[in-house]
């Protein structure tokens, strides 16, 4: 048997050996409004029910862009681009 054959067919079943995950995917439907603010707390619960464990999420970053007044409290040198990082503990 060729040598570069038989690597092939090792691969092969080495990958045929793995317990895929089958995540579960979200599309966010597009008439959800830009505007809405979400708190912190439903991001953390939302992430919960995913139930990706195997994903580490290590910090949640809220980008706004509108007129008018900031929806966040940080401090933002362009009111029209606000962006506010969290940090998860």
């Amino acid at each position: 048997m060729n040598s570069s054959l038989c690597a092939q067919k090792v691969l092969v079943q080495a990958v045929e050996s793995l317990d895929l995950v089958d995540l579960p995917q979200s599309m966010v439907s597009e008439s959800v409004s830009t505007f809405v603010v979400v708190a912190l707390e439903d991001v953390v619960a939302d992430l919960g029910e995913l139930s990706w464990q195997e994903c580490c999420m290590t910090s949640i970053e809220k980008i706004s862009f509108f007129d008018g007044q900031s929806m966040f409290l940080a401090a933002c040198s362009d009111q029209s681009l606000c962006v506010v990082n969290h940090s998860l503990s």
